[in-house]
């Protein structure tokens, strides 16, 4: 796993050599640049069955939701009712029962156990 780390002329690229090993298992092509991504737990979207994770990505003008079902296929969720996708996420992840959102119109908590 690499990262950029620093800034300017003090920036580097930094390998880490320890820790979890990754593996890729899904490769996918998406039409427009993302900037950020966050693997979410299916219960917080009561309109996804059957899904093994949901993927929260930031995009330029915009966010998406992707459902990554049971035989590997990921669709897209066009619509939501528990995430703001008319506007960029700037942060999301889990908190105890909660899956939080936040984008630059907006600030999302809702309960992922209980829905």
């Amino acid at each position: 796993m690499y990262a950029c780390v620093g800034k300017g002329s003090q920036g580097s690229v930094l390998e880490f050599r320890h820790g979890f090993e990754a593996h890729i298992a899904l490769e996918t092509d998406y039409e427009t640049p993302v900037m950020d991504v966050w693997a979410l737990l299916p219960a917080i979207e009561p309109s996804v069955s059957k899904a093994d994770c949901l993927f929260l990505l930031s995009l330029g003008d915009r966010s998406a939701l992707l459902a990554l079902g049971e035989a590997g296929d990921l669709v897209e969720i066009e619509e939501t009712s528990t995430l703001d996708l008319s506007h960029r996420t700037i942060s999301a992840g889990i908190r105890g029962n909660f899956a939080i959102q936040v984008t630059e119109a907006s600030i999302s908590i809702t309960d992922s156990i209980n829905k």
